[in-house]
């Protein structure tokens, strides 16, 4: 996969609707080292929360949706080798788990949220490709007011607070 970038950082941003509610909203912020470009997507509360458990190694009570398929796919003889965000449509993100087994590889479609997350807790690599990048990418300064500017049906955010989850980017 040459024609691919690894992830370099996840940060969970606290936003405010305009309604006063707060709920987190996740920005991930992809960085191809030989351009210095990002690129940015927002995620839902609910994957937020388990990217956020998985990397600080909270396991649940009971296992979460990725670890049963985790654990599925191990049980069948599959590993995750790698997960990429593999193309953009409009502003849609689309992802690819890439599967080894002993037959060969298998791709599989997945929403980014999803595949990041089965990534993280496979500890297999995540990767863009250098499409995205060419599409969506922008300089990390451009990105400081994403959530701001990403309002989902049509509701408006401000951000609140801003945390680094993983990994330390120096390049960010």
């Amino acid at each position: 996969m040459a024609s691919t970038a690894e992830i370099t950082s996840l940060e969970l941003i606290t936003i405010e609707r305009g309604d006063g509610e707060r709920r987190p909203s996740g920005v991930i912020k992809l960085r191809d080292v030989s351009s210095g470009k990002h690129i940015a997507m927002v995620w839902d509360e609910d994957a937020v929360r388990l990217a956020a458990d998985a990397l600080a190694e909270q396991n649940p009570k009971r296992p979460m949706t990725h670890d049963l398929t985790g654990a599925l796919l191990r049980a069948a003889g599959a590993n995750v080798e790698n997960v990429e965000i593999s193309r953009l449509t409009g502003e849609i993100f689309f992802a690819t788990v890439r599967l080894v087994t002993e037959r060969g590889g298998i791709d599989v479609d997945a929403r980014p949220s999803d595949a990041i997350n089965l990534a993280i807790r496979a500890n297999a690599r995540i990767l863009v490709s250098r499409d995205v990048i060419a599409a969506a990418g922008k300089e990390a300064h451009e990105l400081d007011g994403f959530p701001d500017e990403h309002g989902r049906d049509g509701e408006t955010y401000r951000t609140i607070d801003s945390q680094r989850l993983w990994p330390d980017d120096p390049g960010s």
